[in-house]
């Protein structure tokens, strides 16, 4: 039920919308009614181009939100969300029923897995490792080890970075 955190009333100014963000880990809040129900969705972005042209803290964030937002409907299939997610660049998108109200949030580990930005897929770009250095910051470690290959619990550090791209897919590594 974290997407509750990301409910705001749409009557809320400007501060206590930077305010509320600046508590949740989303660079996004849903605007509502006293009925629940979803009347716009205010990002960072929105606030950005809003100080931009010269708006005020005090201003109502019915005034900034977007009200042409995307949203998901509560039988959307997960293909056509990814699908969504994808073509616009949503990280957080709201579910809604067919009355407009919020009944839910899905976020991009929600539906590509938690893993990693692009889990599952396969990425055919290789990844440059640069390991040179003299480590002085990790010395006396680095007298006897290169810092690639200081170990974090069990693995060495280039192994770790190494894996975290091979579960996203990179098969190709160039250390230098």
């Amino acid at each position: 039920m974290y997407w509750k955190k990301l409910l705001i009333k749409n009557s809320a100014n400007l501060k206590e919308t930077l305010k509320r963000m600046d508590e949740g880990a989303e660079k996004i809040l849903f605007a509502v009614n006293k009925d629940n129900i979803v009347k716009g969705v205010i990002t960072d972005g929105d606030i950005r181009r809003h100080f931009l042209r010269h708006g005020t803290l005090n201003a109502n964030i019915s005034q900034i939100c977007n009200t042409k937002f995307v949203y998901a409907k509560k039988d959307c299939k997960k293909k056509d969300i990814k699908k969504l997610m994808l073509e616009k660049k949503i990280e957080v998108m709201p579910v809604l029923d067919d009355s407009g109200h919020i009944i839910g949030a899905l976020s991009w580990p929600d539906i590509f897995g938690s893993g990693s930005f692009f889990a599952g897929g396969n990425i055919s770009v290789p990844v440059v490792i640069m390991a040179g250095g003299r480590g002085e910051r990790l010395a006396p470690f680095t007298k006897i080890l290169p810092k690639a290959l200081i170990p974090i619990g069990e693995k060495p550090i280039i192994e770790i970075i190494m894996d975290k791209f091979n579960s996203c897919g990179v098969k190709k590594f160039y250390v230098t």
